[in-house]
């Protein structure tokens, strides 16, 4: 049996080789995603937009935007109605 539960992730985005990455790449890689999304499974992944994240986790977008504005920080915790996981979410000052 084939499984397909990672079908609605996240499709490989262009990363550069890994023998041919500089402080540069990491720095560009970082500046276009500047939404740290941290998973229950403590898995942290870059995300270029609320959207993004929204269509990834299961919250609305709008409610992280908001969560995130009215934090110190830049930061906030949000839990999916639909998983019931909750995730860190920060977004990065660059």
């Amino acid at each position: 049996i084939e499984d397909n539960s990672n079908n609605n992730l996240i499709e490989d985005v262009e990363k550069p080789a890994v023998i041919d990455i500089t402080k540069e790449d990491f720095q560009q890689y970082i500046d276009e995603r500047p939404y740290l999304v941290m998973a229950p499974d403590f898995s942290v992944i870059l995300y270029r937009s609320t959207r993004e994240i929204s269509r990834e986790i299961l919250v609305d977008y709008s409610t992280i935007s908001k969560k995130i504005k009215d934090s110190l920080l830049n930061d906030c915790y949000c839990r999916s109605k639909t998983t019931g996981f909750i995730y860190y979410i920060r977004k990065l000052e660059i």
